[in-house]
């Protein structure tokens, strides 16, 4: 059985010298060129196939590989051999859902891999974004560093966490305008369709926040750790770079919290429109429950069954009954009708 060969584009490995343009390179060039001294290597990979060819190519020790290749972990930094390793999610919001891509991210002072088995099939992750940030970052400093392009990529995920919370916002504004458009409370099929729409989109909304907050707020840790210079050889010009990053997940997290506190709100609107509905739904029956009891009670008294009935003899009789049952129904009718109760 023959294997189909990968895309080469799955993987791309870049050399960015300390000054200079930056210059591509194969997958067998990487074992030589993350030995140097100078510069740094980028290797992003999004071929799974690819991806032992490229660790065999890198100085990792057994654990470090187990860790890259495992998908589904949390966000945590951690180190062995020297080698740090991050997984981070990307976040999207697809109809009501939230999605992810996990992105592993191992870093040396030397090399940085990036590895996304999963990327999303439309609007994917702009790693030619990351790559355009750097570029300007490594000019405007003068040098190329494992911290410049890592804060890259930290950089280009928080403004699609942004992304992601402008797209609740908006979410959340449709469902605030359908809640309180008075056209919507009606109380027909049409109106408990819309109704169970809706509460299904804030489920799933107010779902999507707790799966967002989970992927984003560790991210916090990590990036404290790099701030508090735990991690030697990112610089202090980069670092400040990072407290920027720490200030957005701050922020990222109270759009959440106040998010949530929206939901929440919406939530407990729709129940009272709910009751409200209910309790009109109600008012018509009893309304129309009275009209008909009137109706009821007097063709029952005149339709008992004895032999000196006068409406067996009565040729008028239906006429006068049915007149009776007019006159008293009528102005109840017109008084329910004015209070909007049929």
């Amino acid at each position: 059985m023959k294997t189909r060969a990968p895309d080469p584009a799955s993987v791309a490995v870049t050399w960015f010298p300390t000054r200079g343009e930056a210059k591509p390179l194969k997958i067998d060039e990487i074992r030589a060129q993350s030995r140097s001294r100078s510069g740094i290597l980028w290797i992003d990979c999004t071929d799974p196939t690819q991806l032992n060819q490229i660790l065999k190519q890198l100085p990792l020790d057994e654990f470090s590989g187990q860790n890259i290749r495992k998908q589904g972990g949390r966000t945590k930094l951690t180190v062995s051999g020297g080698v740090y390793q991050v997984p981070v999610f990307d976040c999207r919001l697809e109809k009501d859902s939230l999605r992810s891509e996990e992105i592993t991210i191992a870093f040396t002072a030397r090399w940085v891999l990036t590895v996304r088995l999963s990327p999303h099939k439309t609007n994917p992750f702009p790693i030619e974004r990351v790559g355009q940030i750097f570029t300007i970052q490594r000019t405007s400093h003068r040098s190329s560093s494992t911290g410049l392009l890592l804060w890259s990529i930290l950089d280009t995920l928080m403004d699609r966490y942004f992304m992601v919370t402008t797209d609740v916002d908006d979410e959340l504004d449709d469902c605030e305008e359908l809640l309180l458009d008075d056209t919507a409370q009606s109380t027909g099929r049409a109106a408990a369709r819309e109704s169970r729409r809706q509460s299904l989109k804030l489920f799933a909304l107010g779902k999507a926040l707790i799966r967002f907050r989970r992927s984003a707020l560790p991210l916090r840790d990590v990036v404290s750790t790099i701030v508090r210079q735990e991690i030697p050889f990112i610089d202090k010009t980069v670092r400040v770079h990072f407290q920027d990053v720490a200030d957005h997940i701050l922020r990222i997290n109270d759009f959440v919290e106040s998010q949530r506190d929206v939901v929440t709100g919406l939530r407990d609107a729709e129940l009272a429109l709910t009751s409200n509905r209910l309790s009109l739904v109600q008012q018509k029956i009893a309304a129309w429950g009275s009209l008909f009891l009137i109706a009821t009670l007097i063709t029952g008294v005149l339709g008992m069954n004895f032999r000196d009935q006068p409406n067996l003899s009565w040729g008028s009789g239906f006429l006068v009954t049915a007149s009776l049952i007019l006159i008293i129904c009528t102005p109840l009718y017109v008084f329910f009708r004015r209070r909007e109760w049929v």
